[in-house]
């Protein structure tokens, strides 16, 4: 989840281009990736406009390696933003995951 810039350059076109690179630089660096028909998943741009929707939101990016049963608890995944979030001020993050759950956000990424 970011800010979109205000410039010439679209936020779709940036995270287009950015997959590509990406996509390219996993696919040439990691054999296991080679033969894998796509590295990134669910792009959309959607312009939230209430804080209760950002913070859902946001508190379903940190739960994505739970759901996903990668870890029990989000703050043990430490390629996650969450993770350095946790260790720097953990009661301020619990206490946006209480406040803003996540379960109604309807994003399918069962992939």
């Amino acid at each position: 989840m970011t800010t979109a810039p205000n410039g010439e350059v679209q936020l779709s076109t940036f995270v287009a281009e950015y997959h590509k690179f990406a996509a390219l630089f996993v696919k040439k660096n990691n054999a296991a990736a080679r033969n894998v028909p796509k590295i990134f998943n669910n792009y959309w741009d959607t312009c939230i406009t209430y804080e209760s929707s950002y913070f859902a939101r946001l508190n379903y990016i940190y739960c994505n390696p739970v759901k996903h049963s990668y870890v029990k608890n989000a703050e043990e995944y430490p390629w996650g933003s969450f993770y350095f979030r946790h260790r720097s001020d953990g009661a301020y993050v619990e206490g946006l995951m209480k406040k803003f759950p996540f379960d109604e956000v309807k994003i399918e990424d069962d992939y």
